[in-house]
């Protein structure tokens, strides 16, 4: 009877702690829940703030404040058009005549721009001339 007694109160115990870690297991995976719509809305605000600053110095919806944001001439501005770097009605649209650019999708365009080193022309005379001594030079060394 004592022995039966100690097995009910046992059963009893397990049910609680089993009830007991499903509700921490619960608790848990809220907390992971609320840990990220914290960490989406603080990513939010450091964004905002960004473009914040950014719109305090440049009105990125003309061309002068685009050029310099990105640093770019106006002929390349240009260029980024009617290459379908910058496309009509997601980067910029036409209004009265007058180009309007999208602030959102310059400074998204900013991210991934590097701008291009000066490509370096090589003149394949010079260049085999010097193929041509530098074989002679090494058949000397060896």
């Amino acid at each position: 009877m004592i022995n039966q007694i100690h097995i009910q109160d046992l059963e009893i115990l397990t049910k609680k702690f089993t009830s007991v870690k499903i509700q921490a297991e619960e608790a848990l995976f809220n907390l992971n829940n609320i840990e990220n719509e914290i960490n989406t809305v603080f990513s939010k605000i450091k964004e905002d703030a960004y473009f914040q600053s950014i719109e305090n110095k440049y009105d990125l919806t003309k061309s002068k404040d685009v050029e310099k944001f990105l640093d770019v001439s106006r002929e390349t501005l240009r260029r980024f058009r009617n290459n379908k770097q910058f496309i009509e009605n997601t980067h910029y649209f036409i209004k009265n005549e007058k180009i309007i650019y999208v602030p959102e999708r310059i400074i998204e365009f900013k991210k991934n721009y590097v701008k291009n080193s000066k490509k370096v022309k090589v003149n394949m005379k010079k260049l085999s001339t010097f193929n041509k001594l530098n074989q002679k030079f090494n058949r000397k060394a060896a």
